[in-house]
């Protein structure tokens, strides 16, 4: 958003960026240019996404219990959560 992080709707652990905080990414995209994120998101789970706050696309972690744990069964991309991730897949 650009805004101090008191001045959000996200003040405490669990809660999710408000649907009405408009992000830079929502501005840039509605004067054309493409938006997406790759990273730690960590302003809310599945209710506050990325891809509901401008960006077109996304491919990291929603909150901060999992963020430090780049393991692929915690990884987003856009809207779909993480898969079962069977460590056995890799090696056949």
């Amino acid at each position: 958003t650009g805004r101090h992080s008191g001045r959000t709707s996200v003040r405490v652990g669990g809660q999710s960026l408000a649907a009405a905080e408009v992000t830079l990414a929502e501005m840039l995209r509605n004067n054309g240019y493409r938006t997406g994120m790759i990273g730690n998101w960590l302003l809310g789970g599945a209710d506050g996404h990325p891809n509901q706050q401008g960006f077109e696309t996304f491919f990291g972690t929603l909150d901060q219990e999992n963020a430090a744990n780049h393991h692929p069964a915690f990884l987003w991309r856009d809207k779909y959560p993480p898969k079962p991730f069977n460590d056995t897949e890799r090696y056949s």
